[in-house]
């Protein structure tokens, strides 16, 4: 793995996302309401008058989990298809770039 190619790629999706003010607003919104929900979420659990049984807190867990591993997906599946919409993917598939650094650098 090559830093340089990676950084390229990092590089890359921030000029796509200097310019495009529904990315940004993406990057900061699905984090904020799935914080707020889940955050609420737990408040109300710890504070209720009702006593739940102990894999109720592992389940949240698990959804919490699922969902941070949902947007992860999702941001690499979105950056992947607007690279085949833009019709840029061949290009990448041509240069010396493996499959790895490419999932490496959209998830950082």
């Amino acid at each position: 793995m090559k830093v340089r190619r990676i950084w390229a790629i990092v590089l890359r999706q921030f000029y796509l996302h200097r310019r495009s003010p529904s990315r940004i607003l993406d990057l900061f919104y699905w984090p904020t309401v799935d914080l707020l929900l889940w955050g609420f979420v737990t408040i109300y659990l710890e504070t209720s008058t009702v006593r739940l049984p102990e894999f109720v807190s592992f389940f949240l867990g698990a959804l919490i989990l699922w969902n941070i591993l949902l947007r992860a997906q999702q941001g690499i599946s979105v950056s992947f298809l607007e690279d085949v919409w833009a019709r840029n993917l061949v290009n990448l598939l041509v240069s010396p770039l493996s499959i790895v650094e490419y999932i490496v650098a959209l998830e950082w």
